[in-house]
């Protein structure tokens, strides 16, 4: 993730390009009940504290803990199914689902080719650094810090 819940550079690319594809409908956020006519990469943090330094969170595990866990997942996707704009969609239309299903394998290729970092994970952690990983494919901790 990044601070404040910012997509990076390169996920941000992606987020546009599949938001212009939206008919207007779709652009509504239902959180704060408005219409964006363009992707708001919002700051979560400069209102409260809601991703801050998220940016920091993975490499600090790293130093700290030993992995025994390690699930990590979704980047692209999140904005289309999250609680602004997800309930937009429905599950039984077809267009929808069809969106989604482009969204999603764009949002999987991008973080297994290591170009997009992934913004959620589920993890077992322990102070045994040496621990014993259980991950996705090649997915580990270390791949999916951002560099750069």
């Amino acid at each position: 993730g990044r601070n404040g819940h910012r997509r990076w550079p390169e996920a941000l690319e992606l987020v546009e390009k599949f938001w212009r594809e939206l008919p207007a409908r779709y652009r509504y956020d239902r959180q704060l009940r408005r219409q964006d006519e363009a992707y708001p990469d919002f700051d979560c943090s400069k209102e409260g504290f809601e991703g801050i330094r998220s940016q920091d969170i993975l490499p600090l595990a790293l130093e700290r803990f030993g992995f025994e866990f390690f699930y990590a997942f979704s980047n692209v996707t999140d904005p289309f199914v999250d609680r602004s704009y997800g309930p937009n969609f429905d599950a039984e239309g077809a267009w929808d689902r069809e969106f989604i299903d482009r969204v999603h394998p764009c949002d999987e290729a991008e973080i297994r080719y290591g170009r997009i970092t992934p913004t959620h994970m589920l993890a077992v952690m322990g102070r045994e650094q040496d621990a014993e990983l259980v991950c996705r494919e090649h997915l580990t901790p270390a791949f999916c810090v951002r560099r750069g």
